[in-house]
């Protein structure tokens, strides 16, 4: 009976010491694989008289198909647009909409406490009051705001409406701001000039857009 159970217990101890010895053999240095040079470059010191390449940066470069300043034309074209109409169609977002009247005053004023800086106004089109906030050109601008109104007022939506045009409406840009673009368009102009491109764009464009911006 001995002898039966060493003679089915030894090839168990027999691949078992093999596996040791073969784990103690591995080894993950592959250093004997590498390429080998016989002067290594020093990269922290430049011994060899290596010359770097040197070149010039220049930022100043032409490319097709340009449509900055048309770009431009048009959107001046769309302000000038906007400053004809009575109104401007945006967006807003409405926290409240209802027939209680007080509760309608408490929200708004709990409005004007949380985005003082925000136009915030109440609106009654019988037989219910709407309180509303904020006053965008496009959806995407009111969505951060809704987001931020929506954790204290889940019924709050974004809605379309109509704003009047009056100067004050989406803090149009000051003066400063105006005579940047008007230089912006000078330093422009004088570009073309000198490079005597007229493809893209004539002076009767930019003294166009020089006129819609005044």
């Amino acid at each position: 009976m001995s002898i039966f159970l060493v003679l089915l217990f030894l090839p168990a101890n027999i691949y078992a010491a093999n596996k040791q010895r073969a784990l103690q053999a591995y080894t993950e240095n592959l250093a004997a694989y590498r390429t080998k040079f016989n002067n290594p470059i020093n990269t922290d010191h430049n011994d060899y008289g290596i010359q770097k390449l040197k070149y010039k940066k220049n930022y100043n470069f032409s490319y097709e198909h340009d449509i900055t300043l048309q770009l431009h034309e048009l959107l001046v074209d769309l302000k000038t647009f906007h400053e004809m109409t009575e109104v401007i169609y945006g967006y807003t977002i409405q926290a409240y909409t209802g027939a209680n009247r007080q509760m309608a005053f408490q929200i708004k004023d709990k409005l004007c406490s949380l985005y003082p800086h925000l136009h915030v106004e109440i609106q009654y089109k019988q037989p219910n009051f709407s309180v509303r906030v904020g006053r965008f050109l496009e959806r995407l601008e009111s969505y951060q705001l809704y987001i931020n109104i929506k954790k204290d007022f889940p019924q709050a939506i974004i809605r379309s409406a109509e704003f009047p045009n009056k100067v004050d409406v989406f803090a149009p840009l000051e003066q400063e701001c105006r005579a940047d673009t008007m230089q912006n368009l000078d330093n422009k102009q004088e570009e073309l000039i000198k490079e005597g491109n007229t493809e893209n764009i004539s002076l009767g464009i930019l003294r166009k857009l020089k006129n819609d911006v005044q």
